[in-house]
């Protein structure tokens, strides 16, 4: 019975010890070394909403959203605003959405377009215990950039596309940057171009912990099996021998 004990013991630590362990948050999309983007102008802002569809594999939580600034001068202003939408396109319903300022992001790593040899970096606001919790599935996650920027290099008015696909996180599968031209509701329209994205919006995200349903019932039954062994009365003989 010790050996029992002691068997199951070890193959519920083994199975526990050997389950992934996730770090995060982890940055959805990242842009490759050397990187080519480009800006495309827009005439109005606060209309123009671009993003990408892309699919979870397995339940994760967004703690931070980001935004691309193209030049590095949008988010200089803290008041210049944009608003990150997440939509479920099964039926066109918003999932989530926040407006972000630049008084309340931070600046990531800076990259310079090997197109343009303009530099450009993701702001990113961190949503503490506001978190996202996306169940694996099809989403589409869009920016649409609010404020006029006194520079007018073109970047608050839309998201910057990148020519290159990018290096994206092993649970993330980007399907095809979407858009739409009449403002803030959802990006319908499907640019069919799979070699870039709309930036834009982008997220890190952790996983979220999967159910250890399995182990915790070993767990349970080898509790319970140390239980019975240990507390199990002694027969006569073993009373006598000892």
């Amino acid at each position: 019975m010790r050996k029992l004990f002691l068997f199951l013991t070890a193959g519920v630590l083994s199975f526990l010890f050997s389950q992934p362990v996730h770090a995060g948050p982890v940055v959805a999309f990242q842009l490759l070394d050397n990187p080519s983007f480009k800006n495309e102008t827009i005439p109005e802002v606060g209309k123009y909403n671009y993003g990408y569809e892309f699919q979870v594999s397995k339940p994760i939580v967004i703690n931070e959203i980001g935004v691309f600034d193209y030049g590095l001068d949008y988010f200089n202003t803290q008041t210049n605003t944009a608003t990150v939408s997440i939509w479920n396109p099964s039926d066109e319903s918003l999932v989530w959405s926040k407006t972000v300022s630049g008084a309340d992001v931070t600046q990531g790593d800076v990259f310079t377009s090997i197109t343009t040899g303009k530099k450009g970096a993701f702001y990113w606001n961190d949503l503490g215990t506001n978190t996202v919790s996306l169940a694996p599935g099809t989403y589409r996650i869009s920016a649409t950039y609010n404020t006029v920027d006194s520079n007018g290099d073109g970047i608050q008015e839309f998201a910057s596309v990148a020519t290159d696909s990018g290096a994206w996180a092993s649970d993330i599968t980007y399907n095809d940057a979407v858009y739409d031209l009449s403002g803030p509701p959802y990006p319908e329209r499907v640019s069919n171009v799979t070699s870039y994205a709309y930036f834009g919006p982008n997220f890190k995200y952790s996983v979220a912990p999967e159910p250890q349903g399995l182990a915790l019932m070993l767990m349970i039954g080898v509790v319970a099996s140390g239980v019975a062994f240990r507390t199990k009365p002694k027969t006569e003989e073993q009373e006598k021998e000892g």
